[in-house]
């Protein structure tokens, strides 16, 4: 039997990751009592649980942003201030506070007079004048440019029930996160812990390796014939350091992040006929 390299890639995933989700329940790696199975694209988990899409309107932020006025803006005598930032005006002093969303506590807090538009009518700035919220884990994620992981399977066309289907994959073991969010830095390193393997079972198969065609990461025997889907994954962590408004240069946990690719790999059945 001839063995060669393939490389499989699906839904579009080249030498960039796809950020959406295709699953149907929130995606990430689901792994439980019973095995787990793997979802296509970028997920992303506070506390390795498992995660959501990048994109998801549920990605949680690391830190979260709360204004408030320190003095009464209905009396326009109290409070006023000169803004230092360049500003030639008035404005108010807001309290900045920090508050880490893991753990609920304050991370840090300053004062800063946010400018008034109108200085003749002093009163408080508009809600837009507030500092940024700092960008969510998703999109800290999606900066990193991670690749997804290669497929690569050997017999290259079909496997073989009853025979040994050979798995690995490659791709970076580290990669720098340098990005700039509305007025928030994120520097850092993300780091691949390991890959993991779905032979079509939802049976998770992991590896610290990617092995190679000679050396395969993964070896998987299919018991019956048919179309299977397989699918690998490279799992991350990252060790940042976020600054922005009302926040020095502090480490930050961004969780775990998960890029899958998948592919669908038709399985044969050979069977061999006694003469005499």
């Amino acid at each position: 039997m001839r063995f060669a390299i393939l490389t499989l890639m699906v839904l579009g995933l080249a030498s960039q990751p796809s950020f959406a989700d295709s699953g149907s329940s929130g995606g990430g790696i689901d792994v439980g009592p019973g095995g787990g199975s793997l979802t296509v694209g970028l997920t992303v988990s506070f506390n390795g649980a498992p995660g959501v899409a990048a994109g998801s309107s549920s990605a949680q932020r690391p830190y979260k942003i709360l204004s408030f006025p320190l003095y009464d803006h209905s009396i326009t005598a109290q409070g006023l201030c000169a803004n230092p930032a360049g500003f030639q005006g008035l404005g108010w002093n807001w309290d900045i506070t920090v508050i880490s969303n893991s753990t609920g506590l304050i991370v840090s807090h300053r004062i800063d007079c946010i400018a008034l538009h109108d200085p003749d009518a002093p009163g408080p700035p508009p809600a837009t004048a507030a500092p940024p919220q700092p960008p969510t884990i998703g999109e800290i994620w999606q900066t990193a440019g991670i690749p997804n992981p290669a497929l690569g399977v050997s017999p290259a066309d079909e496997g073989v029930t009853g025979l040994d289907t050979w798995v690995w994959t490659n791709g970076p073991d580290t990669i720098a996160i340098n990005a700039a969010f509305n007025g928030w830095i994120v520097t850092g390193i993300a780091t691949r812990t390991d890959y993991a393997f779905d032979g079509g079972d939802g049976q998770l198969r992991s590896s610290a390796i990617g092995g190679s065609l000679t050396q395969p990461a993964f070896t998987y025997v299919f018991e019956t014939k048919g179309e299977r889907t397989l699918r690998i994954a490279s799992r991350w962590t990252a060790t940042l350091t976020m600054s922005g408004p009302g926040l020095p240069p502090t480490p930050t946990s961004i969780g775990t992040a998960t890029l899958t690719t998948g592919a669908s790999y038709p399985i044969v059945e050979i069977r061999s006929i006694l003469t005499r």
